[in-house]
C-alpha cells in the first residue's frame, strides 16, 4: 500500500509525499478511481474520511485500537520507539491528546484505550531517567544528521507555544 511508502517520523508531509508518490506511479492520473486513492492517502492523515473507500481502508489502518489491551500495549511500545527523538515531555503530550481522541472513536473499546491511556500516564514521567535516555541516544545514532536537527527544531517549536 502507498499511505506510508514516504515516512519519517521527523516529517509532517509523509502523507502529502505518499500521495505524490502514488500518483507519479499511475499512468491515467485524471481517472476517478485513482484520484479516489490519492484522496484517501491524504485523508489518513487525518483519520477523517472522503468517501466510503477511504472510510474503509481508515477503519483497517487504525484496526489495532480495537484490540485487547496486550495488542495495544505492543503497539504503544513500538510507536514510542519510533518518536522517542522528541524526548518524554513532549512525547507524553502529544501521545496522550491523540489517545484520548480514540475514547470517543472507538467507545467500544473504552476500557481497552483507558488502561493504556493510564499506563501512558504513568511511564512518561522522567526526562533523565538514564536507561530511557539511553534508548533514545542509541535510536538517533540510526538518524541522519538531517532528521535530528528537524526532531531538534520541532521539539524547541512545541516547547515555545507551551509557553
Amino acid at each position: 500500500m502507498f499511505h506510508d511508502c514516504i515516512y519519517d517520523v521527523t516529517n509532517r508531509d509523509n502523507e502529502e509525499k505518499s500521495a505524490e508518490f502514488f500518483l507519479n506511479c499511475c499512468l491515467n492520473k485524471d481517472d476517478v478511481n485513482i484520484i479516489d486513492v490519492y484522496k484517501m492517502i491524504l485523508d489518513t492523515k487525518s483519520h477523517k474520511s472522503n468517501n466510503s473507500l477511504s472510510n474503509d481502508f481508515i477503519n483497517y489502518d487504525m484496526n489495532i485500537v480495537e484490540r485487547d489491551f496486550s495488542a495495544l500495549l505492543e503497539w504503544e511500545n513500538g510507536i514510542y520507539g519510533e518518536f522517542q527523538i522528541f524526548g518524554n515531555e513532549i512525547y507524553k503530550e502529544h501521545r496522550l491528546k491523540f489517545l484520548e481522541s480514540l475514547l470517543d472513536i472507538y467507545p467500544e473499546n473504552f476500557e481497552n484505550l483507558s488502561k493504556l491511556i493510564e499506563c501512558a500516564k504513568e511511564n512518561y514521567n522522567s526526562e533523565t531517567d538514564p536507561a530511557l535516555m539511553e534508548g533514545r541516544l542509541e535510536r538517533m545514532k540510526n538518524l541522519s544528521k538531517e532528521q535530528i536537527d528537524r526532531a531538534r527544531s520541532m521539539q524547541k517549536d512545541l516547547k515555545n507555544k507551551k509557553d
